[in-house]
């Protein structure tokens, strides 16, 4: 097997080229091997980094409260609706699941946006 050597940083869409690439030419049993130790290497240096998170370093995003409200007036609607009889109980959790899951994606979009 040959070696070759790349000193830049890779992004996460040049990482999974360097794995489409990989896989393509040195097959799958190769790939999982290079890729477990690819893990292995960024768990080793951010461990060495010392690198850590708190909480404190996150700062609340302004839109905040507007998100919160817009979820809970279309939560209410929700409700109105299945009230009504427009939908049924299935729907109107299902509604309620995808009203906060979409809430906390654009929530957590904010927060990196603002860190």
């Amino acid at each position: 097997m040959s070696y070759f050597f790349s000193n830049h940083v890779f992004d996460k869409g040049e990482l999974k080229r360097l794995i489409h690439w990989f896989l393509i030419t040195q097959g799958p049993a190769k790939t999982l091997n290079m890729v477990d130790r690819l893990k292995g290497l960024g768990f080793h240096y951010a461990t060495e980094a010392g690198i850590s998170l708190g909480i404190e370093d996150l700062k609340i995003p302004p839109v905040k409260p507007r998100l919160l409200r817009n979820a809970e007036e279309e939560a209410q609607k929700n409700e109105i609706r299945f009230a009504r009889g427009k939908i049924t109980a299935v729907e109107r959790s299902q509604k309620v699941i995808d009203i906060w899951n979409t809430t906390s994606e654009l929530l957590k979009e904010e927060v990196i946006h603002h860190f």
